[in-house]
């Protein structure tokens, strides 16, 4: 922050983090540097619930990052560990639970 960072972004590999004790460490970690550091949050988790986004809504998350990467119709050729369906669920709960979303 005293280097003029104002916003702070954590990013996970994997598909989603639906492990609990992941994820609860991450809201954890999050919360923490929305109170000590006072900057602006942004993740980038993988495939995400409605009950997540809220859960980091709460802790003052501000964007969530989710490609999409590619048109409906040639998605299963570029990504075989979800669908585009995964990928439209996870920017729709993110939004729902009033997250912005970048997305490409």
């Amino acid at each position: 922050k005293e280097a003029g960072a104002i916003r702070f972004s954590i990013v996970t590999s994997g598909r989603n983090t639906n492990n609990p004790n992941e994820f609860n460490q991450i809201i954890r970690v999050l919360d923490r540097i929305k109170n000590e550091v006072g900057l602006e949050i942004c993740c980038s988790l993988g495939l995400l619930t409605y009950e997540q986004a809220l859960k980091l809504k709460e802790v003052g998350v501000t964007r969530y990052h989710s490609n999409i990467e590619t048109a409906p119709s040639h998605f299963p050729d570029i990504c075989t560990t979800h669908s585009y369906e995964d990928k439209m669920s996870t920017i729709d709960n993110a939004q729902k639970a009033g997250i912005r979303v970048c997305s490409g």
